[in-house]
């Protein structure tokens, strides 16, 4: 594609936004007492509270983290909500509720059982056994994309 035509997509697409907003927001908890309400393009990834706590346990090998068990046992079935600012926060709606809400919204995929993930947002694709592990700017933290979607990822991304 040419950069002019890139260009003039671009802008058009940027029209369409400021005629029909996508849905743009949704609930996070900063902390206890504070809520904050998170556009979708600040949005990194957000995974199940168990994952992100397994994926915790196993950044010391990132190779198998696609292999880890998801643990037993976890506190509570909240999401862990990572934004592109390099902030992490909670929130009590459904992955199932957030992939419906934003099926619509370009970019934002279930990469994993527990991951949806804003594709607009990744730096980095790195292969790992089983699957692949997205990066991030200002985060250290990863996401999980599974074997099965790696086509449907790398598509989006790299156009192939």
């Amino acid at each position: 594609m040419t950069d002019e035509i890139e260009k003039k997509l671009d802008e058009i697409l940027l029209t369409l936004h400021r005629i029909r907003p996508v849905i743009t927001r949704f609930a996070v908890e900063e902390d206890e007492s504070r809520m904050r309400l998170l556009r979708v393009d600040e949005l990194a990834f957000v995974v199940s509270r168990r994952e992100d706590q397994g994926m915790a346990e196993t950044a010391a090998a990132p190779e198998t983290a696609l292999d880890a068990p998801e643990p037993k046992g976890a506190a509570d079935d909240s999401l862990v909500v990572y934004s592109t600012d390099g902030k992490k926060f909670r929130s009590f709606t459904s992955l199932t509720a957030l992939k419906n809400k934003y099926a619509d919204v370009p970019g934002i995929l279930e990469t994993h059982r527990s991951y949806l993930v804003n594709l607009n947002a990744v730096t980095g694709i790195q292969t790992v056994p089983g699957g692949r592990l997205l990066s991030f700017a200002n985060l250290t933290r990863k996401a999980k994309v599974v074997d099965d979607n790696v086509p449907i990822v790398e598509k989006y991304l790299l156009g192939e």
